[in-house]
């Protein structure tokens, strides 16, 4: 049977790109590429995973299709069902008494808008056009790892919602807080994520790697790389699915309540909610 590589990939166009993989296990490896290494990093990921008889599962943390046009209940490229349906459940989280999500703690962006895309373009030939001679597999929605029988699967994930889908999903009491970039209280959240996660008691030394200035981009980065890694690693094991348009965006998220209500969000019933 052939090895699985996992690798979680937090992707920046202006910063380090953060890599990360269990290379035994509970011990994780991060990588900073600069903009310029990232293709060549992943054209030499490929190469080994194929001389090496592996399967390689890649996760990538920006967007890696658009909605097209004849997607029932979009108008052109300028924004998805999959993070409609996202902003509308973040809405419902925030609004409830207490809320369940705190400000800024779930970002969702209009991908078309991205400035990930063209790297994602570069490295991938995606999001707009075909995947190209690298042979990746685009995992869709209804694809599960025992169905996909390619040598390199690669999925689009974002970590802030599967966060917030196992933070909700766990009957947190306070709001999950905000845990990325230089605002105030961003160092807090952060920690308070990584509590959240058993980082310092499961995985204490990955909890150092993380939380450390310096090194291998920045923390939140590497939260995300690993956030990353650790839903392509659960797609293998059956409890994180594809969710999105059919053809359209999508990401994994975990096995959740939440994904059952996107799910429904994005069933015909719920993109005709999402359309008026």
């Amino acid at each position: 049977m052939s090895k699985v590589r996992c690798i979680g990939i937090d992707p920046a166009p202006g910063k380090p790109t953060v890599v990360c993989e269990e290379r035994e296990p509970g011990v994780f490896h991060f990588e900073a590429w600069e903009p310029h290494e990232v293709r060549a990093g992943i054209t030499k990921l490929l190469v080994k995973a194929k001389e090496n008889g592996e399967r390689l599962v890649v996760t990538w943390d920006a967007p890696l299709r658009l909605d097209r046009g004849a997607v029932a209940g979009t108008r052109d490229y300028a924004s998805r069902l999959v993070d409609n349906a996202v902003a509308s459940w973040k809405k419902s989280k925030q609004t409830t008494s207490p809320p369940l999500l705190g400000p800024g703690a779930v970002g969702v962006a209009n991908a078309a808008s991205c400035p990930h895309n063209l790297l994602t373009q570069h490295v991938w030939g995606l999001p707009v056009g075909e995947v190209p001679e690298h042979g990746a597999h685009l995992v869709l929605p209804g694809q599960t790892f025992t169905t996909v029988s390619a040598s390199c699967m690669l999925a689009e994930v974002h970590p802030a919602v599967a966060l917030a889908a196992w933070w909700v999903g766990q009957g947190k009491s306070d709001p999950m807080p905000r845990y990325k970039d230089e605002r105030k209280g961003a160092r807090e959240g952060l920690c308070a994520v990584a509590e959240f996660l058993g980082l310092p008691v499961k995985h204490p030394s990955l909890y150092t790697d993380i939380m450390k200035e310096g090194g291998s981009g920045q923390p939140d980065d590497r939260l995300d790389a690993w956030i990353a890694w650790r839903l392509a690693h659960e797609w293998t094991q059956g409890t994180a699915h594809p969710v999105g348009a059919p053809d359209g965006g999508s990401y994994l998220l975990p096995t959740s309540l939440a994904w059952d209500v996107l799910h429904g969000h994005l069933s015909t019933e719920g993109k005709a909610k999402l359309a008026r």
